[in-house]
């Protein structure tokens, strides 16, 4: 049985909203997961690739 795992796709603006959610709120990534409820995967490398 081969199964493919599906992703879920966001766009840039969702991603960088996201991530300024965060910056703005002062919240951590913990706290942004589970009040958001988004991938911690999209929170981190977003975080990461912006450079906060």
């Amino acid at each position: 049985m081969n199964t493919t795992r599906q992703y879920r796709a966001y766009a840039k603006e969702f991603k960088e909203d996201v991530i300024g959610f965060i910056t703005e709120q002062g919240d951590t990534v913990p706290q942004a997961i589970d009040a958001l409820e988004v991938p911690s995967r999209l929170l981190v490398t977003g975080k990461r690739r912006l450079k906060i």
